[in-house]
């Protein structure tokens, strides 16, 4: 049985950091499982859930992927999952469906502060978010993935994220999850062969 662990890197970008990373995984057998990975501000950052064989010590692994990324000054941090580490406050998702949520509008403080306060009143579970400044930094644009507990009126949960902005300056999109999946990658249609 393998032991799975979260591991976070941070480490000013530079061109080989991830091939140096999959070089220590694959080194010390590790499995990955999911990653996301993104470069904000010129540092590289990577979230990733990977699995190692169970005689494995969490000290080595730890130790033998600082020492591959030390030349990128990586920092990286090693948690261990165990099966009871889920968390009490994340919401069925089987009961839930996906949706995201697309914001733009002037870029004032405050904003994420409020549309985050309004999806966690209906117990809403924010998976992925996706933010950056435009138009020279007068501008704002986030994406969200989001999990929309059964039960929730979409309706009045739309109109109350249009009004999160005081000044009703905010443009969202609240649109299914599956609908954008179809539209970016329709299936051909399937027919039944009659004979």
């Amino acid at each position: 049985m393998a032991k799975r662990y979260v591991m976070t890197v941070l480490a000013a970008n530079r061109v080989g950091m991830l091939a140096a990373l999959a070089n220590a995984l694959d080194e010390l057998g590790g499995n990955i499982l999911a990653t996301s990975q993104a470069v904000m501000d010129r540092f590289f950052t990577l979230i990733m859930s990977v699995e190692f064989p169970e005689g494995r010590p969490r000290e080595v692994v730890l130790d033998h992927i600082q020492a591959v990324c030390r030349p990128f000054a990586a920092e990286v941090s090693l948690k261990e999952l165990a099966d009871d580490d889920a968390c009490d406050s994340v919401p069925d998702r089987q009961q839930a469906e996906r949706y995201v949520l697309t914001v733009s509008g002037p870029d004032r403080p405050g904003v994420l502060r409020r549309l985050a306060h309004r999806l966690a009143q209906d117990g809403i579970d924010v998976m992925d978010l996706q933010a950056s400044r435009v138009d020279e930094g007068r501008q704002f644009r986030f994406f969200m993935e989001i999990y929309v507990p059964a039960g929730v009126d979409i309706g009045r949960l739309a109109r109350d994220l249009q009004e999160v902005e005081p000044q009703g300056t905010l443009a969202t999109t609240l649109q299914r999850r599956t609908v954008l999946d179809a539209m970016m990658c329709p299936d051909p249609p399937r027919f039944r062969d009659k004979g």
